[in-house]
């Protein structure tokens, strides 16, 4: 005799939605039935389930909103059914991956310019010079910048 498999909160959804494999549903059951923190779970689960279906069956049935729609991408448009393809190229169109480039590009070029500057590598830097917040706050107000 083999030993029961455990039974994970994946299996118990799919036991409540009535998704699983009949043999596997009435071990399932007979598990549940002899299981009270099991059957305490599940009994919360379908509380919130009978909750979630009433408190959104309004919009469940509602179009889906002008603003929606035409955020999605022109290429992800057809029916639910179509296979989707992998890649880059299908989830960003090229004006979007263009335009990421571009900013992360410039974010890296602003990221080099202030190490150049904090390592004072930059003409005009004072190289080498720190101060202690105890200099800075010794200094008159008007040269402190605040």
């Amino acid at each position: 005799m083999t030993p029961p498999r455990l039974i994970t909160d994946a299996e118990l959804c799919a036991f409540l939605d009535g998704e699983l494999p009949p043999a596997r549903a009435s071990d399932v059951a007979a598990i549940a039935q002899c299981n009270g923190e099991m059957q305490s779970k599940l009994k919360i689960w379908r509380a919130q389930d009978q909750w979630l279906r009433a408190t959104f069956a309004p919009l469940a049935h509602e179009p889906v909103p002008d603003l929606l729609t035409q955020a999605l991408p022109i290429e992800r448009a057809p029916p639910f059914p179509r296979p989707v393809e992998s890649g880059p190229a299908h989830i960003i169109p090229r004006d979007e991956t263009l335009k990421w480039k571009m900013i992360s590009l410039t974010l890296g070029a602003l990221l080099f310019a202030t190490a150049l500057y904090a390592s004072g590598l930059v003409p005009g830097t004072a190289h080498g010079q720190t101060i202690t917040i105890e200099k800075w706050m010794d200094q008159p107000r008007s040269l402190r910048g605040s």
